[in-house]
């Protein structure tokens, strides 16, 4: 039995005794407290025969448990099938919301249908949710709209974003805390490649610094805001990051 709190997992029972955590092998799947990784899917009608169908970009595969929003809660304490996925009975806009370790993130070997039907990262979790992985991270999701911040430092021991977000071209708002944790970053290029209707300001890195005057710090970023023409500072960029 589980019992939420403010729409997050609170409590697992078995039996009658609560349990803290939920382990497999060494790797922790659930923990009281933990911060989840909140994607928002939204299902419309399409035609196609798959249009039901909700697919995590999740190219790792170690137990964790996942809301889908729905009413339907999976916990794995073994391995998952990469890709994960999940047929909904009715058409809507879902909040699912990760538990556990998440691994690597790349949307490159979905098909479009499915990268499009993620319209929002509401929220990354702490890091304790374990990502290792960005490359390419939300490549081609042309359905995201907004980027929550990093608020709880889930991205600090990431030091790739390249393509993260390239090619996202119903992307609007970004966080401006969004990299404000990256303190492992080396590498940015093309990470916000093609987001034309991307409008707002850029996002600091770490020490509330531009990422491009990171750069002296061995940061790349080549065409990291290519054809991010709608950004309020855009003609602030240097010309190597555009």
């Amino acid at each position: 039995m589980m019992i939420f709190s403010n729409g997050e997992i609170d409590e697992i029972y078995v039996g009658n005794e609560p349990i803290n955590r939920v382990y497999t092998g060494d790797d922790l799947v659930w923990e009281k407290g933990q911060k989840p990784l909140i994607l928002e899917y939204t299902i419309t009608r399409d035609g196609s025969s798959s249009e039901l169908l909700a697919i995590l970009p999740f190219f790792d595969a170690p137990g964790r448990t996942v809301d889908w929003g729905d009413g339907n809660i999976e916990v794995r304490p073994d391995r998952w099938p990469i890709y994960p996925n999940h047929w909904y009975e009715d058409y809507g806009i879902y909040q699912v919301k990760i538990y556990g370790p998440v691994g690597g993130i790349r949307s490159a070997n979905m098909l479009n249908e499915y990268k499009d039907r993620l319209t929002k990262i509401i929220s990354w979790g702490a890091d304790d949710i374990e990502i290792t992985s960005l490359e390419g991270g939300f490549g081609g999701c042309e359905g995201l709209v907004s980027v929550a911040a990093d608020t709880y430092g889930a991205l600090r021991n990431i030091d790739s974003f390249e393509g993260m977000f390239q090619g996202c071209i119903a992307l609007e708002s970004v966080a401006h805390d969004l990299f404000i944790n990256a303190e492992s970053a080396t590498d940015f290029n093309r990470c916000f490649s093609g987001c034309s209707k991307w409008t707002g300001y850029t996002p600091k890195g770490p020490g509330g610094l531009e990422l491009w005057d990171l750069s002296v710090d061995g940061l790349s970023g080549s065409e990291c805001f290519k054809d991010c023409h709608q950004l309020s500072n855009y003609s602030a960029i240097i010309s190597s990051w555009k």
